[in-house]
């Protein structure tokens, strides 16, 4: 009944085609939901950036504020104390004192959850400027390869990077 060679011929499925056809097709699965977390994790150091970017001008901006405000105050009490009142300006002064190392806890807590100079000079030359600093206050040499960096995996998560770095040094 064949009229030709391949009529009524039945294909039989290779058992190694299929499974090959299985693990590349896992493989393919497996490089979406890669590409998908990559994506995802993204979004939440972008988030976090955001988040530091906005609690560091709040403490700037409104708390900051209010403690310059109450230090002016404490100015104005102090010109109205008679001179030979020593005790309440000896007070006045440790308010003073205690008022001023608040503020620059707060610039300092400021500038660690979101410093100044990355957003002014960017990534690279903040991680340099941070190296500089590290180098003074240590008096140890670094060499700063800053190329190396391009090459990392962390995509916009910049500001994670010097903050780690930071928080190292």
């Amino acid at each position: 009944m064949k009229t030709g060679p391949n009529k009524h011929r039945v294909r039989r499925r290779s058992p190694t085609l299929d499974k090959t056809r299985k693990i590349a097709s896992i493989a393919i699965e497996r490089l979406k939901l890669n590409k998908e977390l990559r994506k995802l994790s993204e979004l939440i150091i972008e988030a976090q950036e955001a988040e530091r970017r906005r609690i560091a001008r709040d403490l700037h901006d409104s708390v900051n504020q209010i403690l310059s405000s109450v230090a002016f105050r404490l100015g104005m009490i102090d010109a109205q104390v008679p001179e030979d009142d020593k005790e309440i300006r000896a007070e006045l002064a440790r308010a003073r004192a205690l008022l001023t190392k608040g503020i620059d806890e707060i610039q300092r807590i400021s500038d660690d959850l979101r410093p100044s100079e990355l957003d002014a000079l960017g990534l690279v030359p903040a991680l340099r400027s941070l190296c500089r600093e590290f180098q003074r206050k240590t008096s140890l040499s670094l060499k700063f390869e800053w190329r190396a960096f391009l090459e990392t995996p962390f995509g916009c998560g910049g500001v994670g990077l010097f903050i780690a770095s930071f928080k190292r040094l």
